[in-house]
């Protein structure tokens, strides 16, 4: 039976995203049963957005600041999060965005610039200047639309009520396509790879590695967490 379910997730992973990448998706499946977790380094391609000129996203969709209250209407309903984290992100005074279709949750981001825990045993290092996204998504119906450089925007302008714009950085593992592929983005407005991050799991203990343009970056994992803030 778990062949079979993994032959159906290949097959409509290669419908999806081609051959190639269904084989990659396969890799790092396999890698991560085996306690390898690699993911890529994404830094947004300038500071900030101009204030008066928000992204573009299609009709029907409002994204706003975020509140604890946002998530209580709609916990218990099948959401992909647990409320006793999303209560500990509000308490450690992060910023959030959320996104709303037709009055529905379809989206939300959480971001912060100060170490963070990546795992119980690891944390990951902020460089100076940058705002870490360590907490996004997009209900799967609703992506490939803009939501979430209008999301990036919205905790920009929170941001500039009490310090400059920094500008965002964040991983993705490297076979998780729902969130790597996304609609055309002008080219001067593009993401920008920067390297690699994650960990090795032995005999239950992780050891974090970064590829050395991470390092030039200041962005690493880090082991025995020292984060003074808390996530579930």
């Amino acid at each position: 039976m778990e062949f079979k379910a993994k032959l159906e997730k290949f097959v409509k992973s290669r419908e999806q995203w081609g051959t190639t990448r269904a084989l990659n998706v396969l890799l790092g499946g396999l890698l991560n049963r085996f306690g390898v977790n690699i993911n890529y380094v994404f830094v947004a391609a300038k500071n900030g957005l101009p204030k008066n000129q928000a992204p573009d996203i299609p009709p029907g969709y409002e994204t706003r600041p975020g509140k604890l209250q946002d998530f209580l209407d709609f916990d218990g309903k099948g959401y992909d999060y647990d409320l006793s984290s999303i209560e500990q992100c509000f308490t450690n005074g992060d910023h959030c965005a959320v996104t709303f279709f037709d009055g529905i949750l379809v989206g939300y981001r959480f971001s912060t610039c100060v170490e963070a825990p990546v795992t119980s045993q690891l944390s990951v290092r902020i460089p100076e200047g940058f705002n870490y996204a360590y907490k996004a998504w997009i209900h799967p119906d609703h992506r490939r639309k803009n939501l979430d450089r209008r999301a990036v925007w919205v905790i920009q302008q929170c941001q500039l009520d009490s310090q400059s714009a920094k500008r965002d950085i964040w991983y993705i593992a490297t076979h998780n396509y729902p969130s790597l592929l996304h609609g055309y983005v002008h080219p001067s407005e593009r993401s920008l790879r920067m390297g690699l991050v994650g960990w090795i799991t032995l005999r239950g203990k992780q050891y974090p590695f970064s590829s050395r343009r991470a390092k030039w970056l200041g962005f690493e994992f880090r082991g025995n967490c020292t984060a003074d803030r808390q996530y579930i």
